[in-house]
């Protein structure tokens, strides 16, 4: 087996790459342009996944990024992504974090739900052991789990532009 990172690239700009094009050991991309329709994007998203996770094990970093489709949830498709390392939902319409949404991916490093409509996160975050960046911000997150102090890589946390009121803002650090 080679020393070279595979990596998997899956956006959602990416035009006219099939699953076929994906060679180990380089860095490609496959997808298809999104529609505006949310139906036919979660459609799209979908079998975005399904193209890749045929890849999956040949790829060592996988990156999704389903920016500004509209999504009204987490595409339930990711529970069968555990290599995924870098995920953005950036801009969508996501309301809620599955319960067990870090438990399917537990190689998740970088994770970014910048700018959706989010109100709470799982207490099951605090499960988690490879998350080192998590982007929250402007969401509508009022209350952040006392379980975010469990996660031992976490050393990026955007909350800005949420009107988090716990723990208070005068709360520097937990002893």
């Amino acid at each position: 087996m080679s020393s070279a990172v595979s990596v998997c690239h899956v956006t959602s700009t990416a035009i006219g790459r099939h699953s076929d094009d994906i060679e180990s050991g380089s860095e490609e991309q496959a997808g298809s342009e999104l529609g505006d329709s949310s139906d036919s994007n979660d459609h799209v998203v979908e079998a975005t996944i399904g193209r890749v996770e045929q890849r999956e094990a040949h790829a060592r970093i996988i990156t999704l990024d389903v920016t500004n489709k509209h999504l009204k949830e987490v595409p339930k498709t990711l529970k069968n992504f555990r290599n995924i390392e870098f995920l953005y939902l950036t801009t969508n319409d996501i309301r809620t974090i599955p319960d067990d949404f870090f438990r399917y991916l537990p190689s998740l490093k970088w994770l970014d739900f910048r700018f959706n409509k989010l109100v709470k996160l799982p207490t099951a975050i605090g499960e988690h052991r490879q998350l080192r960046t998590l982007l929250l911000q402007g969401n509508k997150i009022t209350h952040l789990p006392v379980e975010l102090g469990n996660i031992p890589n976490l050393t990026g946390l955007n909350i800005s532009q949420n009107p988090v009121d716990y723990p208070p803002k005068t709360v520097d650090r937990v002893l």
